[in-house]
C-alpha cells in the first residue's frame, strides 16, 4: 500500500512538472527580417581572423581583449576566427576600419551574405527558375534537367 502511494506522488509531482512552461532559449542571431535580398553583409556584425599561426585559445583571448577596446560582444569563435556583435545600427563600414587600425588582426570584414539564387526566389515567394542542365550518365543515357 505505501508503495502504491509513492508511485502515485512521483506520477502526480511528473504532471505537474510536465504543466510548467518550458524556457525558451534566446538566440544570437539576427532575425531574417534584419536584412533583405540587397544586403551585402548582417547588420551589426564583423568578422575577424587573428591569422593562423596562433591557437584557439590565444585567439579566444584575443577576441575577448578586442571585443572590450570597441564595445562588442564575441558572439562565435573558431580557430582563429571570431565573430564580433556590435548594435544592428552600428555603422559596420567604420568598424572594419577600426579594427583593421588596432593592429591585432590578420583581417576584419563585415559578415557578407552570400545567396543562392534558388534560397533568394524562395524568401521572396517567386517560383525557383534554373537554367537547363544536361549531362551524360555513367550508362551513356543523357539526363535532362529542366
Amino acid at each position: 500500500m505505501k508503495a502504491f502511494r509513492i508511485v502515485n506522488l512521483f506520477a502526480a509531482i511528473l504532471m505537474v512538472l510536465a504543466m510548467l512552461p518550458q524556457q525558451q532559449v534566446a538566440l544570437a542571431q539576427s532575425s531574417a527580417a534584419d536584412f533583405t535580398r540587397t544586403s551585402k553583409y548582417v547588420p551589426g556584425e564583423v568578422l575577424v581572423d587573428f591569422g593562423s599561426t596562433i591557437s584557439a585559445g590565444q585567439a579566444s583571448a584575443k577576441a575577448a581583449a578586442l571585443s572590450g577596446q570597441v564595445g562588442a560582444t564575441v558572439t562565435r569563435q573558431s580557430g582563429s576566427l571570431a565573430l564580433l556583435s556590435f548594435s544592428p545600427d552600428a555603422n559596420v563600414p567604420a568598424l572594419v576600419s577600426q579594427i583593421q587600425s588596432t593592429g591585432q588582426v590578420y583581417l576584419a570584414q563585415p559578415n557578407f551574405i552570400y545567396w543562392s539564387p534558388e534560397a533568394a526566389a524562395k524568401i521572396q515567394g517567386k517560383p525557383v527558375q534554373t537554367a537547363a542542365f544536361s549531362s551524360k550518365s555513367s550508362k551513356g543515357k543523357t539526363i535532362t534537367i529542366p
